[in-house]
């Protein structure tokens, strides 16, 4: 395992920055296609502050994914700036923004993305090495969230070998593995059963009233997105404040 680990993770360095806070200033994205242009988002102003859980509700389609993307920094905007904890996104290189995604932005999608070669704790410690952290306070802190999530006993089994409920609980781990001040969620139970979904959500709510990081969740659930702080609804390319 060990060496399995430290193969795997990148020795790097932590890009500081100022406020747990996100912001989106009338950004747009659009896409080249073969008959023409795509717009995709359309001016989109967002500040979420510190401890907030957001919502962002809207049809298939509308750009929910791609909003996301732009706020974690896994995508530029065509225009507008993403501002996060004071930094500006567009301003950082490529290898930066990697940097600063790893230490303070956590990522739950709806499909797991667990490595399916690695177990359950080491899914989980991965970021904390890939932030250049020794093995042994990756395994700690790794131990620590699994057992918050309620995955002790589940902590050396492969993702082939847990439910489907138990790996998103791994996933969620895993995004809070560096205390990231910022975690995105794209339909982080649209893959689950009601009962399971619903176990989940409530696992949301308690992390972010403990934990104080601010949760962004794409979701067309409304009784998650009516027990967040506050609900945006997204439609052709616009976001606004239900």
């Amino acid at each position: 395992m060990t060496q399995k680990l430290q193969q795997s993770a990148s020795d790097t360095s932590l890009v500081s920055a100022s406020e747990a806070v996100i912001e989106a200033r009338e950004v747009c994205k659009s896409y080249q296609t073969a008959e023409g242009p795509l717009e995709v988002l359309r001016g989109v102003d967002l500040t979420v502050n510190r401890s907030n859980m957001v919502a962002i509700v809207g049809e298939s389609g509308v750009g929910k994914s791609t909003l996301l993307h732009l706020l974690g920094g896994l995508d530029t905007p065509s225009s507008g700036k993403i501002i996060c904890k004071g930094t500006p996104l567009s301003e950082l290189s490529e290898d930066q923004r990697s940097l600063f995604r790893n230490e303070h932005v956590g990522f739950v999608f709806q499909f797991h993305h667990l490595l399916e070669d690695f177990t359950a704790l080491e899914n989980v410690a991965l970021p904390v090495l890939a932030a250049g952290k020794p093995l042994a306070e990756a395994e700690a802190g790794a131990e620590q969230l699994l057992a918050a999530v309620g995955l002790t006993s589940r902590k050396s089994h492969l993702p082939s070998e847990l439910s489907g409920g138990e790996q998103q609980r791994v996933a969620l781990a895993r995004a809070l593995a560096n205390g990231p001040s910022l975690v995105l969620a794209d339909e982080p139970t649209g893959n689950l059963d009601t009962k399971t979904g619903d176990m989940l959500h409530e696992l949301l709510l308690e992390i972010n009233r403990e934990r104080g990081s601010v949760f962004i969740i794409a979701t067309h659930n409304r009784k998650l997105a009516a027990r967040c702080d506050k609900v945006y609804n997204l439609a052709e390319g616009a976001i606004s404040a239900e």
